[in-house]
């Protein structure tokens, strides 16, 4: 037996292991490719509309009401559903439909928000409102207790604020409904409340215009004589031009364009993932070949074939 036959029971074995591999890879890139391609970043949560603040304005020692557009319910409730209720304040670029939710309040998933503001909203004592029951048989909302900022207020911008219900530990199915109101918040250096601020309902960013004008004049003037009588004339023209600036301010600070709530985006498909397929497509080709050749019996050459 020469060496090129001991060794091929080898390196069929080896061909096969790479052909296993090679399925598997190829497998896992399909999957990653194609869930990439058509899951969203997170699931569409529903805006239920709006939430309603009483008394809209104050500081941060006003004690203030949440209560709910109809029908004020969680699409069920904890004992068959896992529903919970939460509540959350974020800043006004924020997409609400972003949010996951953990023991201590909301949570920030987009490398964009990095930095901005986010918390639960708190009773009167300070202590934060998350993880509530909604109502057994008809998943109602109920018990919203009274709130107030507090020490806890955000700093100067503009906010969204307002209740959640959620399912189940935080991912991005975890949000279902919401209902949000906006607020800004001003700095009140000489207010004696704690945080030294003061909100009031979100005013919509206003557009303010701003103009130049330049003149230009031109004059001509001609002079003619009829025997003793000269007339002289002189006429001007006055052209004006002007240009316009315009530009976006948010009461508060915040963002003159806050990206529409609820709004879902989704992971985009790379062409890395596509490359990867074309690769362990191609390696899985040549190693399920090289199984072939080497599965087949050597030609023996008989002495008259010499």
């Amino acid at each position: 037996m020469n060496a090129t036959a001991t060794r091929r029971p080898i390196l069929r074995t080896l061909a096969l292991g790479a052909v296993l591999y090679s399925t598997v890879m190829l497998a896992v890139s399909v999957w990653v490719t194609v869930g990439a391609s058509s899951h969203p970043a997170w699931a569409a949560a529903t805006s239920n509309g709006a939430a309603t603040m009483n008394p809209t304005s104050g500081d941060s020692a006003t004690t203030f009401n949440l209560s709910l557009a109809a029908p004020g319910a969680c699409p069920g409730d904890n004992a068959t559903g896992n529903y919970l209720w939460q509540t959350f304040i974020v800043d006004a670029s924020v997409d609400v439909a972003s949010l996951e939710f953990g023991s201590t309040g909301p949570m920030l998933t987009e490398a964009a928000d990095t930095g901005k503001f986010v918390g639960a909203l708190r009773t009167t004592t300070g202590s934060r409102i998350v993880n509530k029951l909604p109502d057994v048989s008809s998943a109602l909302i109920t018990g919203i207790p009274t709130m107030k900022f507090g020490t806890y207020a955000p700093g100067a911008g503009s906010y969204k604020l307002g209740i959640a219900c959620t399912q189940g530990p935080a991912g991005t199915d975890q949000l279902k409904t919401y209902w949000t109101v906006m607020i800004d918040v001003v700095a009140d250096p000489a207010g004696t409340d704690p945080a030294k601020i003061d909100f009031a309902p979100y005013t919509a960013p206003t557009t303010t215009t701003s103009s130049t004008s330049s003149t230009s004049s031109t004059s001509t003037s001609s002079t003619s004589s009829t025997s003793s009588t000269s007339t002289s004339s002189t006429s001007s023209t006055a052209s004006t031009s002007s240009t316009s600036s315009t530009a976006s301010t948010l009461p508060g600070g915040g963002p003159s364009n806050p990206p529409t709530v609820g709004a879902v985006s989704a992971l985009p498909m790379t062409g890395l993932g596509t490359l990867s397929i074309v690769v362990w497509a191609g390696l899985l080709l040549i190693f399920g070949r090289m199984v072939l050749l080497w599965s087949r019996k050597p030609k023996v050459v008989g002495p008259d074939e010499s």
